[in-house]
């Protein structure tokens, strides 16, 4: 496998990733963080999808890590924007995000998409968004703290009635919005499954997270 650090020139965004290409790789998975975090959080994901055949690519959304935009605008743009910029040289396309991120992929241009609990709802109570703010908006550039709950009521809805394309992942210890949404979205189009003790902040570390993930992108290519 060849691992290198990668800057994306896209539709007027410029996009710092690492790149994990594994030989004669079957598709490209786009790895897409939560609010607060970065890129280097998602190598071990990305590490174990690419030991199983797929490429893999861990991105900074605007505001994170390297990414020295503001966290502001059109992010679902800026996700496709880079789906479209893979498709040029990769015959499948899956994105795979957690929380945000996992929000970001299932609304996502991809072949396939992945949610890692996935914000599915449009707003949060007082509580979850206090803990949210205080334990991870140090490690985002933003103009307006209240960016991040506006963009949860922008962004399309996630239509679990057309996902025959998707996979949602969660924990029975995640935030209780967001166990509640995911348990809804389950249906005959849409696989969801549930984790027993995961948590919310680490679920993408979790191997039976990777199993099942690995085994899913097997299915579908």
């Amino acid at each position: 496998m060849n691992i290198k650090r990668i800057s994306i020139q896209t539709k007027g965004f410029t996009i710092p990733g690492i790149m994990i290409e594994s030989p004669g790789s079957m598709g490209m998975v786009i790895i897409i963080h939560g609010y607060g975090g970065t890129k280097e959080e998602q190598l071990g994901l990305g590490w174990r999808i690419a030991e199983s055949g797929f490429s893999a690519c861990m991105i900074d959304l605007p505001g994170h890590g390297e990414n020295t935009d503001y966290f502001e605008g059109d992010i679902k743009s800026y996700v496709d924007s880079l789906t479209d910029y893979f498709k040029e040289n990769n015959n499948i396309i899956v994105t795979l995000g957690h929380s945000l991120g996992g929000r970001l992929s299932l609304i996502s241009n991809a072949d396939y998409v992945i949610g890692l609990s996935p914000t599915l709802i449009n707003d949060f109570k007082s509580y979850t968004k206090f803990f949210v703010k205080n334990n991870r908006s140090y490690r985002v550039r933003e103009r307006d703290d209240e960016f991040l709950w506006s963009l949860f009521k922008e962004l399309p809805q996630f239509d679990a009635n057309n996902g025959s394309n998707a996979l949602i992942i969660f924990g029975t210890r995640d935030i209780p919005e967001i166990v509640n949404s995911c348990r809804k979205a389950q249906n005959d189009k849409t696989k969801v499954i549930e984790i027993d003790e995961a948590l919310h902040g680490d679920i993408y570390l979790n191997e039976k997270v990777f199993e099942i993930i690995i085994n899913q992108l097997k299915q579908w290519i």
